[in-house]
């Protein structure tokens, strides 16, 4: 459980005196020093409950003393209220809607985010009159009159202006404080917040409470690019919890909503090595990431918004297929094929608008889609130009209820977690009626659509040892590890970033949020000194160079105590998970000897995955080859499994590959034909191979909503996966699915390689690349391991004249290629004499290499020799461990 910066005893003892009050910034950082003073009271006491100790987040305490105020009818909070914020937005849409001097501005509702944050900054630090700089400033000081002019008439007030009023109530002994109050934890204190407390010491006793806790170790890590910087940071954690499960780790982020993907694939790859045995489940990782998803964003919700804000039920030609397709809304399992056909048929439409009761009336539409879109554009329709918010928020429900967005459709953990936030945004709608009256559609649209980009669906903490955060969050917590991602010097100190709605003049003078970069130094200070005092151990990592060039390490590394390597914090002999899955960790080798097999032509049968399982375990490639006995494979699935996600995945490359060698004229390049084909050619291309792929998926058992759902997932990773394609030098795919034979020691190995292409390097010399295709992440290290090297491309290499290999990672949201070439420039993978691997780095040295490890490994296979290296960590999960005389699991 995550813990606050270290207090003393007799602050912990005086913060657990109901008497007392304690202030914090935020509501995370009061739960957090709640549960510490808790946990301190029931401990002390040997008890388990207690009465909870008065700590809450500063908005709480201004909004209770506020109605502590209105409640004893003192003025002027008798006759006023606290706006919500959700509340407080839809006065400032209104007002940038229904501006008439917005001429300048083509869409002024753009900067309501701005809008509302340089209203508050204003307020915090006590600015009451300023020149505009610009057209946005002029603006933004007319629309902010406005607002607080109707917050005014109607009697309410903004949380800033509580703050005033309750300065004042506590200078006319209005109010009656605590004792003794506590600050806890504010590292930023805008001016009208120290009039506040100010004016709190004046009749209480207030204490800001300071951590006591030494600063920490601090340490600095420098990587290679931002990949290496990832890999050390997730096996420096793995190494941590391995050796100390009780410590926790925070992993900071200064941009978590760029680095979230990447940081969890780090991870995952550390974390999750058993994702490969078999049968295995779902299981937690031992890790959390708080950064939550604006609801606007999330696939099913945005859905909706889209469906809402179509006007008269009139949509573009290009959208008509999205919304035939469309799994979210009711029936698509059951018509799939029929709207598939129909889609088809609306493939030909070139109209540049439809009308959706025209598309409903056609007589290919399937029943139940005609259905809902007739009774959708007739709910929409059927209604007054204006109405009261709370009407429109009915409206939006009942038309989308009759469309049947949602209905049936099997949610994941983030939707069904967004499903109470989507509520809360018709909820928080419904409630403007006091403050608009009646608005028309476009209005309300507007207004919800603002909701659902502000409301943040997170995901389920579990409490587990490591957490990534972003840089603020962790401020204030504490760890027994902290690792700062990033310290380069253009992250740290952050570039100013002034608030367009401002005269810049005024927010450098103020000194406001982000307004120089002497701002920024000093808030950099002011963060690392937060993190340095809230752990044992910080790390600051850095990057030596991106796709940019070469970088630096920030300033503020200056202060720390020295330099570490990469490899002395991590574990550096872990270069194939897979292999620590299987083998982690022997203490013994155990010889066995089983006979020889007989061959006919000396080809051995089982091919690769021979190789790849002796090298993990003899017993594995014994049983499924030798023997002849295959893992169980049970007669339900829940989908597609991942051999058949493969195989699909292979068969619309080839597909798709095959038809594009075929339109190859002379002296043109496939990387070429494919950058040239239009965004149509393109699109058909791909689903007349997604069509073909899965034409052969023998799988009646599964609902065809499911499988529709698959393969639009497989072809928004196809589209990606071109484009990275597209970015790549010259190159021809010379050929696919290629069968061959390579002679290990005597023994014949068939191999296939899934591709080979012929590349044209900076320096114009052609190379012959083959290339393996994977569904799922893997790293060309994997080759390269002094042990266990996996088979299928370093086998590829010795099939003929092959000058690099590569695996082609054709993964949704993180396509890669990860490879090496014998050349001396590469703009696509890794030049074979950089590799930092424990290997040759001359390509005919490398091959003789692999030549003489698997021809040994084979000769043994085929010779009956088996050397096992049992463990209980590897057999526990061998599917085998029965048949095996040297399980110990």
């Amino acid at each position: 459980m995550k813990k606050v910066n270290s207090i003393t005893q007799q602050e912990l003892v005086a913060l657990a005196q109901t008497k007392n009050l304690t202030i914090a910034p935020n509501n995370r950082t009061a739960a957090t020093l709640t549960d510490r003073v808790v946990s301190f009271i029931l401990d002390s006491n040997n008890t388990t409950a207690c009465v909870t100790p008065n700590i809450v987040p500063l908005s709480r305490w201004i909004a209770g003393v506020f109605s502590e105020l209105r409640a004893s009818n003192i003025m002027p909070f008798s006759n006023l209220s606290i706006i919500a914020e959700t509340d407080y937005i839809s006065y400032w849409i209104r007002a940038m809607h229904f501006d008439d001097m917005n001429e300048s501005l083509v869409n002024p509702s753009e900067w309501i985010s701005d809008a509302i944050s340089a209203d508050k900054s204003l307020s915090r630090w006590e600015v009451n009159e300023y020149q505009p700089d610009s057209n946005l400033t002029s603006s933004f000081k007319r629309w902010r009159k406005k607002v607080h002019s109707e917050l005014q008439y109607k009697g309410f007030v903004t949380q800033t202006k509580a703050i005033e009023l309750i300065v004042d109530a506590i200078k006319a002994q209005k109010l009656s404080l605590p004792q003794n109050v506590f600050l806890y934890a504010f590292d930023e204190m805008p001016p009208l917040y120290k009039t506040l407390f100010n004016t709190i010491k004046e009749y209480a006793g207030l204490e800001e409470l300071k951590p006591v806790r030494e600063k920490s170790r601090w340490l600095t890590v420098e990587t290679e690019d931002e990949n290496k910087q990832l890999e050390t940071v997730a096996r420096w954690a793995s190494k941590v919890i391995e050796t100390e499960p009780t410590k926790t780790i925070c992993i900071v982020s200064p941009d978590l909503k760029q680095d979230k993907k990447a940081i969890i694939k780090s991870l995952n790859t550390v974390f999750e090595p058993q994702s490969i045995l078999p049968d295995n489940g779902s299981y937690s990782a031992p890790y959390d990431v708080s950064l939550g998803q604006p609801l606007a964003l999330i696939p099913i919700y945005r859905r909706a918004l889209y469906y809402l804000s179509i006007d008269n039920g009139v949509v573009p030609s290009e959208d008509v297929l999205n919304i035939v397709k469309d799994p979210f809304t009711t029936n698509t399992h059951k018509e799939k094929m029929q709207r598939r056909k129909f889609a088809n048929v609306m493939r030909d439409n070139r109209g540049i608008k439809t009308s959706l009761i025209k598309l409903a009336m056609r007589s290919a539409c399937p029943s139940n889609l005609a259905t809902a879109l007739n009774g959708f554009v007739r709910t929409l329709s059927q209604h007054p130009e204006f109405l009261l918010p709370s009407r429109w928020a009915q409206l939006f429900h009942n038309a989308l209820n009759t469309l049947g967005s949602a209905k049936g459709v099997r949610m994941n953990e983030i939707e069904l977690a967004g499903l109470d936030k989507w509520k809360l945004a018709l909820d928080s709608l419904s409630c403007l009626d006091i403050h608009t009256g009646e608005v028309s559609k476009g209005l309300a649209l507007k207004i919800l659509n603002q909701y659902c980009n502000n409301i943040l669906v997170t995901p389920q903490l579990k409490g587990s040892p490591i957490s990534v955060m972003g840089t603020l969050e962790a401020a204030g917590l504490d760890f027994d590890y902290i690792w700062v991602l990033n310290c380069n010097d253009n992250v740290f100190p952050a570039p100013a970033s002034l608030n367009s709605c401002l005269p810049v003049n005024l927010q450098i003078e103020k000194k406001m949020p982000h307004s120089s970069g002497e701002r920024e130094f000093d808030f950099t200070e002011q963060l690392f000194t937060r993190y340095s005092g809230s752990c044992d151990e910080l790390y600051t990592s850095y990057i030596k160079k991106d796709k940019y060039g070469s970088k630096k390490a920030a300033s503020i590394l200056e202060y720390a105590c020295g330099d570490v390597e990469p490899q002395q914090i991590t574990d550096n002999d872990i270069i194939n998970y897979k292999e620590i899955a299987y083998k982690q960790f022997s203490v013994y080798e155990q010889p066995d000897e089983i006979g020889f097999q007989k061959l006919e032509n000396n080809i051995v049968p089982g091919g690769v995955a021979v190789l790849d399982k002796v090298q993990l375990c003899p017993m594995q490639a014994i049983t499924n080859v030798r023997l002849k006995v295959n893992d169980h494979t049970p007669n339900y699935t829940m989908g597609i499994t991942g051999a058949e996600r493969g195989e699909i995945l292979h068969n619309a490359l080839e597909f798709f590959w095959d038809e594009l060698m075929g339109q190859r004229q002379k002296g043109q390049y496939d990387s070429d034909n494919l950058k040239a084909l239009d965004t149509n050619s393109l699109r058909d291309l791909l689903n007349a191979s997604l069509d073909s792929a899965f034409f052969w998926l023998d799988r009646e058992d599964i609902e065809p909503a499911l499988i529709e759902k698959e393969r639009q997932m497989m072809l928004s990773t196809l589209n990606q996966w071109i484009e990275l394609e597209k970015d790549r030098g010259t190159f021809n795919v010379i050929a696919l699915e290629k069968t061959d034979f390579v002679n290990l020691g005597g023994f014949k190995i068939k191999i296939r390689k899934d591709r080979e292409d012929e590349v044209i390097d900076s320096n114009n010399n052609h190379k012959t690349l083959a290339l393996d295709i994977k569904s799922r992440e893997e790293s060309i290290s994997s080759a390269f391991s002094s042990t266990t090297p996996k088979s299928q491309l370093p086998l590829a290499a010795l099939s003929g004249n092959i000058d690099g290999i590569a695996y082609l990672n054709v993964l949704p949201h993180s396509p890669s290629i990860s490879g090496v070439i014998n050349s001396d420039s590469s703009d696509d993978m890794q030049i074979l004499s950089d590799h930092r691997y424990k290997a040759p780095k001359n390509w005919d040295k490398l091959k003789d290499l692999w030549l003489e490890l698997f021809s040994k490994k084979i000769s043994e296979y085929v010779s009956g020799i088996a050397i096992y290296t049992p463990s209980v960590s590897a057999c526990m999960y061998c599917a085998k461990k029965s048949l095996c005389g040297h399980s110990i699991g």
